[in-house]
């Protein structure tokens, strides 16, 4: 599902892309303008330099678009799901007599179907839109920086809408040869099952970390915009989410598990927040 989603965020953004630029946006729609059914699409006599900038302001309404679907997705299959697993367990334990998820309660299909609602659908709904909105933000910044400060320079705004679909394009195709790479074998632990997944994991990180220092050093320096990608790959959500568990399973009970849990998350914030000023 994973290659699913953001195959289709960066082949729908690309289209997108297309028809404003070569067919709404056009020099003759710039000069003369273009209404449909009472509404301006492009002004009359727009300049040229503004024409990305009106481009990726627009896109940002397509992330719009997914973040509401995504919030109906996974609102929507939660109640679907909690609503058939209860509907199951009263009719099954209670009234039947028979154990949970059991086949012969025919509302366990519903809830099965419950369960690919929110689990699947929705979180793919969810992946699509965060990956999405990640790529059209940051192309919307980069190209107000670009006509505003960048442009005295001779940067191509072109390239601050390029950079983020790039980089999201590179990381499809790492990824993929991470995938290939998540090896074991058939009586494998649960250790060595993690080890395998750890180990694409952490290639895909050195290679579009590799991949990328050279794309973003190429006929020019841009360091800092190498030390900004990098600080992906360094961040601490994988200590947070492996080191420190055994450790919140504490015997004190749900009250204290809860705090505990909450300080992980004010270390990670903390964590965060300095890897994205080291790299800025």
């Amino acid at each position: 599902m994973g290659l699913v989603v953001v195959g289709f965020g960066l082949l729908n953004i690309t289209i997108w892309y297309l028809i404003l630029d070569k067919l709404i946006y056009t020099p003759e729609h710039m000069r003369r303008g273009l209404e449909f059914l009472g509404l301006t699409l492009v002004p009359k006599g727009m300049e040229p330099g503004h024409k990305l900038v009106e481009i990726t302001t627009t896109m940002i309404t397509f992330g719009m678009g997914a973040s509401t679907q995504a919030l109906f997705a996974r609102v929507g299959g939660g109640i679907y799901t909690k609503a058939a697993d209860i509907g199951a367990d009263m009719v099954g334990k209670v009234e039947a007599g028979i154990p949970e998820d059991d086949p012969r309660n025919p509302a366990t299909i519903a809830d099965n179907v419950g369960d690919n609602v929110g689990d699947v659908a929705g979180m793919g709904a969810d992946l699509f839109e965060s990956y999405c909105n990640s790529i059209l933000a940051t192309a919307a910044l980069g190209t107000a920086l670009s006509v505003s400060v960048l442009a005295e320079k001779g940067m191509d705004p072109l390239k601050a809408v390029l950079a983020p679909t790039l980089v999201a394009g590179l990381g499809i195709v790492l990824s993929i040869v991470g995938i290939f790479l998540v090896r074991c074998r058939k009586d494998a632990t649960q250790k060595n099952l993690l080890h395998a997944l750890l180990r694409g994991t952490l290639s895909s990180s050195v290679l579009i970390i590799i991949a990328y220092g050279h794309i973003a050093s190429y006929k020019q320096k841009c360091c800092r915009h190498i030390r900004c990608n990098h600080t992906g790959p360094f961040d601490c959500t994988g200590y947070c989410n492996s080191c420190p568990v055994p450790r919140a399973s504490c015997p004190e009970g749900e009250s204290a598990n809860g705090l505990f849990g909450f300080g992980i998350g004010c270390h990670y914030r903390s964590g965060k927040i300095q890897t994205s000023f080291a790299g800025s």
